[in-house]
């Protein structure tokens, strides 16, 4: 019985090892379809915007894993602020700050190339505050009114340059849509709009 058994192993053992190695050769198949390569990017950007016909900045960051040079997915966020103004009803100079973030994705079309297209989109939430600022003893002081949380969808897209093989800068648009937001003498759709920035990528393309 141990000869038996023995003869088996021995003459079975040789497809064993073949099928594995056509299993290690063999690509592996997800949802996102065959990977063949992967990488990642860390980013920062500065962007303009307009909130009440008022001027606004925002800072972003987001990091993300790009699968086959073609789709990036991860996370992001950015804060804004708008300028002050004066509101007669508080008597004081006012503005709108907060931030907002989420899950990022974003087809990347022509990567290989010097100069190419990407289409970011951000689905996430935020919080937005109506702050004033006064005069304090010494210095300005700030106080924050009123605060509310919303919804937000924010697809973009981005012409690229392959500044360097780990480096790329990109000038995008995007526009930000929110769900009614519920503050202090504000529109429920005061953030809704287009903003414009500059992106600097670095990492692994």
């Amino acid at each position: 019985m141990k000869k038996i058994l023995l003869i088996l192993i021995t003459a079975f053992l040789p497809f064993t090892i073949l099928l594995a190695q056509e299993e290690d050769e063999k690509e592996m198949e997800t949802l996102l379809g065959s990977i063949q390569s992967s990488g990642g990017y860390g980013a920062f950007s500065l962007h303009y915007a307009s909130i009440e016909n008022k001027h606004a900045f925002m800072m972003g960051a987001r990091g993300a894993w790009i699968a086959n040079h073609s789709l990036a997915l991860g996370v992001g966020g950015k804060g804004f602020f708008s300028e002050y103004h004066y509101d007669d009803n508080l008597n004081e100079e006012v503005n709108l700050q907060g931030f907002y973030g989420g899950f990022h994705v974003e087809p990347i079309l022509g990567a290989k190339e010097a100069l190419h297209f990407a289409f970011p989109v951000m689905i996430g939430g935020g919080r937005i505050a109506h702050a004033d600022k006064f005069v304090g003893d010494y210095y300005y002081e700030y106080n924050i009114n009123d605060v509310d949380g919303f919804f937000i969808i924010e697809p973009g897209v981005e012409l690229e340059v392959n500044m360097l093989r780990y480096f790329r800068l990109s000038v995008g648009a995007y526009y930000l849509y929110t769900s009614p937001i519920d503050l202090y003498d504000t529109p429920e759709d005061a953030l809704n709009g287009f903003n414009f920035g500059v992106t600097f990528k670095f990492g692994s393309f």
